[in-house]
């Protein structure tokens, strides 16, 4: 409480001026793949495109990558068949592996909840009028999906771990005219 009244009194302040405090609640992964957070919290990545799911993976940290879910600092990416919402390939600096370091292996997991995820990406891309939009999401236990945040240029490392070129999937849904999430994420599948 203390450090909190010395926020709000300036006294971290360059100016001296009288601060905020901001307070998030704390994140509780989904019980039914805890087994993913043992070194931090994992998002899943879904790429949207003209309202379509196209491609997502879960990125899952690991003990060398500092509780981090960045793929370019140890962290590993998981393919989720968008399909089935199962996770199929693991990759790690761009390889392909049979386990994660330090947890196992984890192929054959399905993904809780995978029709709100692909729902809450939709319906972001549409929200937000992003053409082309990636959507970071964790899986609360709580509140199930929940975005982290999207990226209009999100990195093209999905297309290692789902082993296929993005372009393909992108010209099958580029002219595709859908008028209901559902059948979005219908196709999707």
């Amino acid at each position: 409480i203390s450090h909190i009244r010395d926020i709000l009194d300036g006294f971290y302040s360059l100016s001296g001026n009288r601060d905020k405090v901001i307070f998030e609640r704390k994140l509780i992964l989904d019980h039914s793949i805890e087994l993913l957070g043992k070194y931090g919290l994992p998002d899943i990545r879904v790429i949207v495109f003209n309202s379509v799911p196209v491609i997502a993976m879960l990125r899952v940290p690991t003990a060398n990558s500092k509780w981090k879910a960045n793929l370019h600092g140890w962290a590993c990416g998981l393919w989720i068949d968008i399909g089935s919402g199962k996770i199929t390939y693991i990759t790690q600096f761009k390889k392909m592996i049979k386990s994660i370091p330090g947890i196992g292996d984890v192929r054959g997991i399905e993904i809780p909840h995978w029709e709100d995820v692909l729902r809450l990406a939709v319906k972001v891309q549409q929200v937000t009028g992003v053409w082309y939009v990636g959507c970071d999401i964790v899986l609360d236990d709580h509140f199930w999906p929940l975005l982290l945040e999207m990226n209009v240029r999100p990195g093209l490392e999905v297309q290692v771990a789902n082993k296929v070129p993005l372009l393909e999937r992108l010209k099958k849904v580029e002219n595709i005219k859908v008028n209901s999430v559902e059948k979005w994420v219908r196709l999707a599948r």
